[in-house]
C-alpha cells in the first residue's frame, strides 16, 4: 500500500466549522473572513483553530503521470477534529485519482478548510479560495461509473454548476 505524505492534506476544521455552518446553499459562494475563531477547544473533541485565509489564485499544471492500478493509494486528512484516511479508487477513477494525488504532492491542499458543511449530508473542501468556486486551473473529465452510489463515507469530486457531468478540478 502506498500512502501519500501525511502532513500534506487539509490541516483544518471539520466538526468545529459544522457548528458555525449552515444548510443554506445560497451562502456557499460568499467570501469567508480571512480569520475567524472556531468553536472552543474540547467541544466535539476539536481543537480551537483560526480559519485559514484564502490562498492566492494559483494555476497548477495538469498532471501527466498516472497511478499504478495494481497498487493501493491512500490519503490522510489531518484536521483539528481528528484524522481520517481515504483510499483512492484508481480502478474506476484513474484520471481523478492521479489528479488528486498530484495536487497532494504539490501541497495544493495544505492549510485549506472545508468551506461547506451540511451536517448529515456533505462536507466540501479543496478550494484554495474557500468559496467553492476556486480550483487548480484545470479540469479533469471522467464521469463516475453509472452504478456509483453516494453512500455515507463516499468521497467524490464536485463540479461547478456550469461544468458538464464528470468534470472536476480540486
Amino acid at each position: 500500500m502506498r500512502r501519500l505524505p501525511a502532513p500534506i492534506l487539509l490541516l483544518v476544521v471539520v466538526l468545529a466549522l459544522a457548528a458555525c455552518g449552515s444548510d443554506d446553499d445560497s451562502k456557499e459562494a460568499a467570501t469567508p473572513p480571512a480569520t475567524t475563531a472556531t468553536t472552543p477547544a474540547g467541544k466535539g473533541g476539536c481543537k480551537a483553530v483560526e480559519k485559514p485565509a484564502p490562498k492566492p489564485e494559483e494555476k497548477v499544471a495538469k498532471p501527466t503521470k498516472s497511478l499504478d492500478e495494481g497498487k493501493t493509494y491512500t490519503a490522510d486528512f489531518l484536521t483539528s477534529c481528528g484524522n481520517f484516511t481515504i483510499t483512492l479508487d484508481v480502478k474506476n477513477s484513474p484520471k481523478t485519482s492521479a489528479s488528486f494525488a498530484s495536487l497532494i504532492e504539490k501541497g495544493f491542499y495544505d492549510g485549506l478548510d472545508f468551506h461547506r458543511i451540511s451536517p448529515g449530508f456533505v462536507i466540501q473542501g479543496g478550494d484554495p479560495q474557500g468559496t467553492g468556486q476556486g480550483g487548480p486551473g484545470y479540469s479533469v473529465v471522467e464521469a463516475p461509473p453509472s452504478d456509483t452510489e453516494y453512500t455515507r463515507g463516499t468521497v467524490a469530486m464536485a463540479k461547478t454548476q456550469i461544468e458538464e457531468a464528470g468534470t472536476s478540478g480540486s
